[in-house]
């Protein structure tokens, strides 16, 4: 008679340890576990006629490819967490079919959903860590709602996985078998963390937080002793055409990326601000190291946060200034992996205050 407990050890495909990123997330959830914080939902309208079936074994088919998909978390009465990768997994999914609800009805319904999953956030030990939804409002209109665990995956891992979806898709509904190249798993990334020279790295950045003893503050949203407490908002902002335009001409004719024009504006404001010329703020670095290979096209939590330092002199060129800026993000990319607590520890910061006070997170729409 075969078990539970045995069948779920068959059902293992390989057993490693979480990136330095997928620590502080995991800490995080584990600290908040019903704020949904990690809860990422994507909610895609599609227009024309689906093929439900092809389109859920086009889904099917991506988890069997990407063993991060398959992955499931250890913690409990563990000094160190693990990933478990399964060799199998049923995909929740779910098709609802609301084409009798007026449009008001089906917007209720959306809303709730979305509220509902956030909600119901993920057993970190049950893989897969994500939920699928298709739902049809009209003959010619669906709405997909895809819930993951950011455990899992990075922005830069979204277009991957689309795009895979879309190619099976295409196959499936004219009755096509397709195979793609294995896909090289997150395992690899992993090896070759435990790969790198910690000792290197806490040089590095003894070297570039030397003499930085507080972090930058952002004295602008600092309300006053009489203002009510600051609550959470969310603001958006778009650039003109012809002001997107003119940022990227600049870039490309001196060889700027967008990235470094952005870092330097809010370095400069941060100087502004707070009356010092040395600043520092977070970067959400993309973490793929260019040493790994096949790693721009691998599926996993590959990004890190890390800190930025700037000097803005008053009598600096501009444009020699920013090329030395994005030399020194060039320089702090050898260093990606570095987990922000051990960076936090190499400076001269004290233990219990926060290295930097805002965050710059650059992303582009295509990781190509």
């Amino acid at each position: 008679m075969v078990t539970g407990k045995s069948q779920q050890i068959k059902n293992v495909e390989s057993i490693y340890p979480l990136s330095p990123m997928q620590m502080g997330m995991l800490f995080h959830s584990l600290y908040t576990p019903n704020s949904g914080i990690y809860c990422t939902q994507t909610l895609i309208t599609i227009n024309g006629e689906i093929n439900v079936i092809a389109f859920k074994q086009s889904w099917e088919k991506v988890v069997e490819r990407h063993s991060v998909l398959r992955t499931l978390f250890l913690v409990e009465k563990r000094q160190q967490p693990l990933q478990i990768v399964r060799k199998h997994c049923d995909l929740p999914w779910k098709y609802q079919d609301l084409r009798q609800l007026d449009p008001t009805e089906q917007q209720q319904y959306l809303d709730s959903l979305l509220q509902t999953e956030r909600h119901l956030g993920f057993q970190l030990n049950q893989a897969p860590l994500m939920r699928c939804y298709l739902i049809q409002l009209s003959d010619q209109t669906y709405k997909f709602l895809w819930n993951r665990h950011h455990l899992l995956l990075d922005g830069w891992s979204q277009p991957i996985i689309y795009q895979e979806v879309l190619t099976f898709y295409q196959a499936y509904s004219q009755g096509q078998n397709l195979d793609l190249p294995s896909p090289r798993p997150y395992q690899e990334y992993i090896v070759w963390l435990q790969q790198q020279n910690l000792s290197d790295a806490d040089s590095f950045w003894r070297r570039t937080l030397e003499g930085f003893t507080a972090p930058t503050p952002l004295i602008v949203d600092r309300p006053l002793a009489k203002d009510p407490p600051l609550s959470n908002q969310e603001q958006e902002l778009y650039l003109s055409r012809a002001t997107t335009q003119g940022l990227q001409a600049l870039g490309q004719q001196h060889n700027l990326t967008l990235s470094t024009l952005l870092q330097a504006a809010w370095a400069i404001l941060l100087s502004r601000y707070s009356g010092e010329s040395d600043v520092l703020f977070g970067v959400t670095v993309s973490g793929r190291p260019a040493s790994l290979s096949g790693v721009k096209n691998m599926v996993g939590l590959f990004i890190n946060t890390l800190p930025l330092r700037v000097s803005i002199p008053d009598d600096v060129w501009i444009l020699p200034w920013l090329k030395q800026l994005q030399q020194n993000q060039a320089q702090l990319q050898d260093y990606a992996y570095s987990p922000l607590a051990d960076v936090q520890r190499m400076s001269d910061v004290p233990p219990g205050i926060s290295l930097f006070e805002s965050l710059i997170v650059f992303e582009k729409l295509s990781n190509q």
